[in-house]
């Protein structure tokens, strides 16, 4: 696991605040069954979160295999994914990629979109935010960042997929941290995002 969060590495990127900065409510009083999360993983704190809530079109299948490769690795993993309601069809095909690709279906969990407060508490209970690849995420990364998560990117070729590595080359990250969080490979990405 990633014992020491990004505000030990950089503290002028966190905020105490428990409190979203989008809508301005507060999210120290929720729990996880408020996000609808199912109740295997509502307080079990045994339980590793593996949270990637980029929207369904940024999902690419080449991140399927990664997304499996890390809960075939850590079996007390469990992956929050984006729920997108109004393309059930897309929805479907999405859980059969995940199937084939080898994922443990009892520990992948779809949400529906939350209110900024929401997110950024499920953020706050995860072991790990993924960022997607091909397509990563920006303002994902961003909200991780100001609760000192780590989010464990494999920076893509084009622009979409650089943003995480961007935003931690901004705040000033330093090489030995970026090592620990920027894969260069399936493998790495996969392994960092059990460590």
């Amino acid at each position: 696991r990633h014992t020491r969060s990004l505000c030990d590495w950089s503290s002028d990127v966190c905020s105490s605040d428990l409190r979203s900065r989008m809508d301005g409510q507060p999210f120290d009083h929720l729990k996880r069954e408020d996000l609808g999360a199912p109740l295997s993983i509502r307080e079990d704190k045994d339980v590793n979160l593996y949270v990637c809530m980029q929207k369904p079109f940024k999902v690419f299948p080449e991140f399927d295999e990664l997304l499996c490769g890390v809960l075939n690795k850590d079996l007390n993993g469990h992956g929050i994914l984006h729920r997108e309601d109004s393309t059930k069809n897309n929805h479907a095909r999405f859980v059969q990629r995940m199937k084939k690709a080898g994922c443990p279906m009892d520990r992948v969990h779809f949400i529906p979109q939350q209110p900024p407060h929401r997110l950024m508490f499920l953020y706050s209970t995860a072991a790990v935010i993924l960022d997607s690849y091909p397509a990563g995420g920006c303002t994902t990364t961003r909200e991780a960042l100001e609760l000192g998560k780590a989010v464990v990117t494999w920076p893509a070729r084009l622009l979409g997929g650089r943003w995480t590595l961007g935003l931690y080359n901004v705040i000033g990250l330093d090489e030995e941290t970026k090592r620990q969080l920027v894969a260069n490979s399936k493998e790495e990405y996969i392994a960092m995002g059990c460590e």
